[in-house]
């Protein structure tokens, strides 16, 4: 049953299920136009629905996690919220304009000429919701320390578990069909060229000091926004937010692109992009080391459970895509997905851990 509910079985319709025909597939439209096309859900592969699912779920319960703290006054939840998909939707249009690297399988809803599927819109804040949150919690014990160290703590703390985020869903999804790399595409500036267990590391670094600039630019905005704002309705208060969301995440861009300056140095002293890659998660988990320990009992929060079921999902799957398959670097794959999954759980873990 639950073989099936992955979609490696059969695809819709009873034809066998492999990456090839899931990725070949033409699903029968619905609705077109250049804007959004909508394609007959019985005609696309289970496997893609469930992708579908298990991003409607992070999405929806951060964005539950966001208004029940609005509710308190704190209107810092729906900023990041609303600013992750603002810089998602931005930094895909302008993917899709600038690097041909990569291209989307055809989901159930497309927009932006049917290379946007809708369950990218809730990728963004699904990854960096949980990981700004999570990064202020590891700080919450910390002693008053100036402006600047709290800014980078921030940046490198969250961009590095919402990279940790990303890790199974980038080594798994051109195995499940969501997506190709591109093989000799146009790429002027090498961005795809170095590679890990088959994953651009680019994209890691992509991860790490995008998603963590706008995690530092969201929390830096926090103690005068929620001086403004108070115990707002939600819609009233995403109405107020909305323009400083789109001023932020487009200044996440800005920032994100200063602090990937160092990757084209090192690519000019001659070293490749794997070296700046593990230069930079080492600065990362050096900035994690240095947290505080958080004193606490068991976890409990909307965002820890999202973060297991997030994991758990990717080591089921795993199971039913790599062992027999064409893949034969799958061992390593699957030891790094559970190596990754059960050092991002721990942070998850201390991070929302109630206090004894």
């Amino acid at each position: 049953m639950f073989a099936a509910l992955l979609g490696f079985g059969k695809l819709a319709g009873g034809a066998p299920c492999t990456i090839a025909t899931m990725l070949l597939q033409t699903p029968r439209v619905l609705f077109d136009s250049w804007l959004v096309t909508v394609y007959d859900p019985s005609t696309i592969s289970d496997n893609f629905h469930s992708l579908e699912l298990v991003f409607t779920i992070g999405a929806v319960a951060t964005l539950c996690h966001a208004v029940k703290a609005q509710r308190r006054g704190d209107s810092s939840g729906l900023l990041i919220w609303l600013t992750a998909v603002l810089y998602g939707l931005l930094m895909e249009v302008v993917s899709y304009n600038t690097v041909d690297n990569f291209t989307h399988a055809q989901f159930t809803v497309q927009f932006y000429y049917k290379q946007l599927p809708f369950y990218v819109v809730g990728l963004y804040p699904a990854f960096l919701y949980p990981a700004t949150i999570a990064a202020r919690r590891l700080q919450t014990t910390a002693p008053p320390r100036d402006r600047t160290r709290r800014f980078l703590t921030t940046l490198f703390v969250a961009g590095l578990l919402a990279m940790m985020l990303d890790v199974p869903f980038d080594i798994m999804g051109p195995d499940s069909g969501w997506w190709v790399w591109h093989e000799g595409g146009e790429d002027p500036y090498g961005l795809v060229a170095h590679r890990w267990l088959g994953v651009p590391v680019s994209s890691y670094c992509w991860h790490l000091l995008f998603g963590g600039s706008l995690a530092a630019l969201c929390e830096y905005w926090r103690p005068r926004l929620n001086l403004q704002l108070g115990r707002r309705g939600a819609c009233s208060a995403i109405a107020r937010l909305l323009p400083l969301a789109l001023c932020l995440g487009v200044a996440s861009i800005v920032v994100g692109v200063v602090a990937m300056m160092p990757f084209h140095i090192f690519r000019a002293v001659g070293l490749n992009d794997g070296v700046f890659t593990i230069t930079l998660l080492a600065v990362a988990a050096a900035f994690v080391v240095t947290l505080p320990e958080k004193p606490g009992t068991r976890a409990s929060s909307p965002l820890w459970h999202w973060a297991v079921v997030w994991y758990s999902y990717y080591i089921a799957l795993g199971y039913f895509v790599w062992p027999g398959s064409e893949h034969p670097d799958w061992p390593l794959k699957a030891f790094v997905t559970a190596a990754v999954a059960g050092a991002a759980l721990t942070l998850h873990r201390n991070a929302h851990a109630r206090r004894s």
